[in-house]
């Protein structure tokens, strides 16, 4: 800024500080977000003030962002060839590997921005605008968990691990630094100052702020690519760089401390000179804008006594509103506690295997909904638990009531066994369920029955309980 421009009112700005910064992106099925992150920033900004309470101003950041996700879920590559020339679905199974991001960027941020005197040495301020970020430094680096590579033979109805000579083997280590774009973001911040000096303040502010475009643009790579003809150069993309998360932003929630020197006439709150500190309250045009001041503090007094009255009650009304929502919590934690008690079959707490699951969603309305999930025991269980029974009446009672709903139940199997057995017990769970509701009053017109046997797994299948899990029928609305 000009000299000129300095003189009409300005101030420069030092803060430092952290909070919750991290990279925040859409996860395909089996990946989830890790804990939050924590992040600093550090800014030195200038505000030119044109008026004593509105002003613009620029700076220059640097931040940092931390992330985290987990993956857990199973990758197939079809038509791959092992070493010995025979086809083969190449498979990796993430268990639970985590993988950590960190992104630095230098940013320099924009906006308007509003000062107002609140007492002789407090002054509250605020800002609104728009920084372009670049990133100068980013990296990924996984450090827990696994992945594992097999193959699955359909021929032989075999999956293979831990053969070396056919690429097959478990892997944990893998780093690297991603490609980000130069982006833009959102900030809001607000803070109060503390006038140390005529012209020196200190003070501590909140900040948030939203990336508005992506840093990272995901692609329809798969995490951990093979080369599946040579197996020459097996790739982990990142997660950021594959299909497993689209669209990386920036978020930051947080505070700082800051330090605020002023220029100009409208630097600051115009605070007296410390001359001016003597008593020459004599003096008729002082003692009036000392009185004028007054007024204008008693007034604002009342209005924060006003307001605070009125928090105090909406206060009250919301400890009212969290009270009975607790009350809510606490019922249906009951209920469903009592309701995994009547599912879980006798003996079950004696050789610790989980009870099948009966879940209902209430909100199925449209065609594609899920109106319930029904779950199995055993690998070729097709006998319906006699304790669905209350949650079988709730669907039958839904179509009653919409005598133009039609659904489809749709039989789902673990990995156990081959693709006709399983494609057989997927059929005869659907069309149990769907003797079932046609015992109960529901017309079979209005009833389909299929199976997806164990190609559409809610859990890869890796462990008794994940399979027990995907040992299900669905019903569906059709419409």
């Amino acid at each position: 800024m000009s000299a000129a421009a300095m003189a009409q009112g300005g101030n420069l700005t030092v803060d430092f500080g952290g909070g919750y910064q991290t990279l925040s992106y859409k996860m395909q099925d089996g990946v989830t977000r890790g804990d939050g992150k924590a992040g600093f920033t550090g800014q030195i900004g200038y505000q030119y003030y044109f008026t004593p309470n509105w002003g613009i101003g620029i700076g220059l950041s640097v931040r940092n962002f931390n992330a985290s996700s987990v993956a857990d879920y199973m990758q197939a590559t079809p038509n791959a060839i092992d070493d010995d020339g025979e086809l083969c679905e190449y498979r990796v199974y993430y268990n639970q590997l985590r993988e950590s991001q960190k992104a630095m960027q230098v940013s320099f941020p924009v906006g308007l921005y509003y000062q107002k005197a609140l007492a002789e040495k407090w002054t509250l301020v605020s800002g609104l605008g728009v920084r372009v970020d670049f990133a100068t430094d980013n990296s990924y680096l996984t450090d827990a968990g696994n992945l594992d590579t097999r193959g699955w033979y359909e021929r032989s109805k075999m999956e293979l691990p831990n053969v070396p000579n056919h690429h097959y083997y478990t892997a944990s280590d893998f780093s690297g630094s991603y490609k980000m774009n130069t982006s833009a973001s959102a900030f809001l911040n607000i803070g109060a100052y503390y006038a140390l000096f005529p012209d020196l303040e200190i003070g501590a502010q909140a900040y948030g702020s939203c990336g508005l475009s992506k840093l990272t643009d995901g692609s329809n790579s798969q995490l951990y690519f093979p080369d599946v003809q040579s197996y020459a150069n097996p790739a982990y993309n990142g997660v950021l760089n594959s299909e497993a998360a689209k669209g990386s932003r920036t978020v930051a929630i947080g505070g700082a401390v800051s330090l605020r020197i002023h220029f100009g006439k409208n630097g600051g709150k115009q605070l007296p000179k410390d001359d001016d500190f003597r008593p020459q309250y004599e003096d008729a045009k002082l003692k009036h804008q000392i009185d004028s001041l007054q007024n204008v503090a008693d007034q604002l007094r009342k209005e924060q006594e006003q307001k605070q009255n009125a928090n105090d009650t909406e206060k009250r009304n919301l400890e009212k509103r969290i009270d009975a929502l607790q009350q809510e919590i606490d019922r249906q934690r009951k209920e469903l506690e009592s309701s995994r008690q009547k599912t879980e079959p006798a003996g079950s707490a004696s050789n610790g295997k989980p009870a099948p699951e009966s879940v209902i969603n209430h909100k199925a309305e449209k065609p594609g909904d899920v109106m319930g999930s029904f779950g199995f025991r055993g690998p070729s269980d097709s006998v319906i638990n006699g304790n669905f029974s209350d949650n079988i009446d709730l669907m039958v009672e839904k179509m009653q009531k919409n005598p133009d709903m039609r659904i489809e139940i749709v039989g789902h199997t673990c990995n156990i066994g081959d693709e006709e057995t399983n494609k057989e017990i997927g059929l005869k769970r659907a069309q149990a369920y769907k003797d079932e509701l046609v015992k109960r009053g529901i017309s079979e017109t209005r009833i389909q029955t299929s199976t997806k046997w164990f190609t559409e797994p809610l859990v890869p299948n890796t462990s008794d309980a994940n399979r027990m899990k995907n040992r299900r029928v669905e019903i569906k609305i059709i419409d």
